[in-house]
Order: structure tokens, then sequence, then C-alpha cells
């Protein structure tokens, strides 16, 4: 084949062709899929009618930074518009004179709005004084997969993150085997421990021109990636429906934002409230157990029967409350059988990894609730604690 997708392949990996070690290979690849399939992949959701923007240029000599800290600056004004999904951007790790970022929108109609705000005829003026004359280029496609990988969910040197991109062409009525191809790919890529995130996408006016984006924690995972057995499957099947030669293309992701698009608007999360019988040891369990800070306090006895106290870590709030009326509330039975009672019942924290941090809470004598319960079907590991008010207390890993 002619593809590049065979340099790609033959520079890490160079497999027997026999009758013997295919067949092998696809035995492996039936149980590896069986295997993945039990571990329900994150799939960041999308609007149906999503679109991207993939721009393409080269800056000038000298003003690579010049033309980085413009982009970053308008990835941050286009994450706050509505009807953005995310934004992000590339450099060529072998030049970094070169450009590369995606843009998704919620539909080709917030697109458009996206190119009428002000400050994108600011950009687009600025854009003259550090990019080559006739490097910029600009293409829609439709992103319809974006998911997660393992890698996602560990501390890991985002200034080592690899991306590299593959753009090909099919043949005559062979875009859905393609299609299936690359889809049977990525569920195997997001159960690798490097991967962290793989983005697919579909020409909307060529629906035989695909690209795909796969990003790694490190070059070290990218290699062990080129070096698995369904690897060589996937090349072995993709070389048949493509029409032409592909390309390959290797990038370093120097920014990341998740936009707007949503029915409400920009929301996150902000604070929880939580009545308390004596608020000093309570303040102090949140500050040496999980490392909360203080930030103000409130006695508003007198007028309204209540003492607040406000808590903060890496901008989320608990927010305790010492009311002079207040009442003990009936006992909750633990995890699993908490949800017998209504209302809310626990508060959760996500943490890269569950083992290490409740190691670390039982080194401050912290005991939870229970095992560290793992559910494959949902892919999430969790376990619980209680706080000094019994409260419960999730902590997630995903």
């Amino acid at each position: 084949m002619k593809s590049k997708i065979h340099e790609y392949q033959n520079k890490y990996s160079v497999m027997s062709k026999t009758i013997i070690i295919k067949t092998t290979i696809l035995i492996l690849l039936i149980m590896t899929t069986q295997a993945s399939n039990a571990q329900a992949l994150i799939k960041k959701p999308l609007p149906k009618e999503a679109i991207t923007i993939h721009v393409t240029f080269t800056a000038q000599t000298g003003k690579a930074d010049v033309a980085k800290q413009d982009v970053l600056g308008l990835s941050k004004q286009v994450t706050n518009e509505p009807g953005n999904v995310h934004v992000k951007m590339y450099q060529n790790p072998e030049n970094e004179h070169e450009f590369t970022f995606y843009e998704t929108f919620g539909s080709r109609e917030l697109e458009k709005k996206h190119t009428q705000y002000p400050y994108m005829a600011a950009f687009y003026q600025r854009l003259g004084s550090y990019v080559q004359e006739g490097t910029a280029n600009t293409e829609y496609w439709k992103l319809y997969s974006y998911t997660y990988g393992k890698g996602m969910n560990t501390d890991y040197d985002k200034s080592k993150e690899v991306s590299f991109k593959i753009k090909f062409t099919t043949k005559e009525a062979k875009e859905e085997e393609a299609k299936r191809i690359v889809n049977d790919l990525v569920a195997h890529v997001n159960n690798e421990d490097g991967n962290i995130e793989v983005l697919m996408f579909q020409n909307p006016e060529n629906s035989r021109e695909f690209m795909f984006m796969e990003t790694f924690v490190n070059k070290e995972a990218e290699i062990q990636h080129t070096k698995q057995d369904y690897m060589q499957v996937f090349y072995n099947d993709i070389s048949k429906v493509l029409d032409g030669e592909s390309t390959l293309t290797y990038w370093h992701r120097f920014s990341d934002s998740d936009g707007r698009a949503s029915s409400l608007g920009n929301i996150s999360p902000f604070a929880v409230v939580m009545s308390v019988s004596e608020l000093e040891p309570t303040i102090n369990w949140y500050q040496n157990i999980l490392g909360f800070e203080k930030i103000a306090e409130y006695d508003l006895t007198e007028e309204q029967g209540n003492h607040l106290v406000l808590l903060s870590k890496n901008n989320f709030m608990i927010e305790l409350v010492k009311n002079q009326s207040s009442k003990p509330k009936e006992k909750i039975e633990l995890p699993p059988y908490h949800y017998k009672a209504q209302g809310i019942t626990q508060f959760t924290f996500k943490v890269p990894n569950v083992d290490l941090a409740l190691q670390e809470l039982e080194s401050k004598g912290i005991v939870a609730t229970g095992e560290i319960m793992r559910n494959e079907d949902l892919g999430v590991a969790y376990f619980w604690i209680q706080d000094l008010n019994n409260n419960l207390i999730q902590f997630i890993q995903n």
C-alpha cells in the first residue's frame, strides 16, 4: 500500500504475514474486543449537529511565540461562547512555526455566529502580522466520535503529550466499512493505559474523507500503541478500503478547553452547603483531612440565627452553617443502603487514583465505609467515607 500508514507501521513493527500468525492475531482481536467491551468507554457527549473548524497555518520566521500567544488568547474567548463545544490547539514538535487547531461548535449556525463576534474581526486583522502568506487553510469536518482513554485519569506531564493526525480517503462506497474499522480500533486504543483521547472526523461535503487524532501521555506510550497486536489487523483491514495515499503528522497539544455548548450555558460546580452541630471541629476536619482552606466567616446569629463559614479548594466551596434551631437528621444507612433515604445522599470528589486516595486518607486515620467498589460496565471505581457529621463523601475515579 502506498499509504503513509505503512510508514508508521514499519517504523516500529514489522510482522510476519503468514496465515498462522494472521489467524492468531484475529483470535487475539476477538478476545481483546470482548474484554474492552466490558469496560464502557467514556464518550464525550456531542450535539447532533456539531461542526468542527480545522485551521492550519505557518508562522513567519521568529514569530512562533507571537502566534502561540495570540491563538491562546483566542481560545479563551471562543470557549466562552454559548455554542462552543471545545477548542484544541497543537504545535508541530519538529517545527515550532507550524500550528493546527480545532474549534467545535454545536451547529453550523452557531459556528457562523462565532465568526461575527467583534473579537474575531480583530483576530483576522492580526493574522497578517505573523502568518506566512499563503499558508493559512480552513476546513470543515464533522466530529462524529470523541472518546477518553485510560490515560485521561492518570497523573502525567502534559508537556510530554504526543498527538498524531491521520487523514485518508476511501474507495467508492467503502466509507461505512472504513468507519467500522476505525471504530473497532478506537475501542482498543481507549483501553491502553497511555491513551488520553481519540477524535474522529468525517468530511461533511465528501463522506469518503476521514481524519482522526489520537493523543497519548508521552512518546513511550505512543510507541507501545504501535506494537499492539490489533494494530496489524487494523493496517491490513484499512489498506483494503483506502483510495490513494494517507498522511500522518505528529503534533503537540498546548491548549485544550471545553466550551459552553449546553442548554444550561456555562454551568459548573460551585458549592455544597451543610448544616452542622459544631463549626470548629468540622472546619478542622476538612482542613486537616481534605486540605480545604477557610476563606470567610459570617456571624448572622442575631439576624437569621445562622453562623456561616466558607471553605474552599480547587474553586469548589463548602459552606458550613450552624443554626440555633437545627436538629440532627435521621440516621443514614451506610452504602449501598444510603439510597433508601430520599434527598441528597452524598457529595463526590473526582480523583486520579482511588487506591492512592484511600491510602492517604487511611494514613490520616480515616476509615472507609467499605472496600473500593469497581464497576467495569460503567468504567468507574469508588469508595465512601464519613465526615464528623456523618455526611457521606464519595471519591470516584473513571
